[in-house]
C-alpha cells in the first residue's frame, strides 16, 4: 500500500498533467475497488478537472 508522501506526490503530478483536461467518458473496469456507481461518475462526463486530491 503506498505511504501518505507517495499518494501526495501522485495528486500533485496528475493535477498537472490532468487539470483543465475534459471528461469524455467514466468507464469502470473492477467494481470492486471504488466506491463510486457508475452513474455517479457519468454525471463527471464533459466537466473539467480542477484538481486530483486524495481523501481518507
Amino acid at each position: 500500500m503506498p505511504e501518505l508522501p507517495d499518494l501526495q506526490a501522485f495528486s500533485k503530478n496528475l493535477t498537472k498533467m490532468l487539470k483543465g483536461k475534459v471528461l469524455e467518458k467514466a468507464t469502470i473496469h473492477n467494481k470492486q475497488k471504488t466506491k463510486v456507481s457508475l452513474n455517479d461518475l457519468q454525471t463527471l462526463e464533459g466537466k473539467k478537472l480542477v484538481k486530483v486530491y486524495r481523501e481518507g
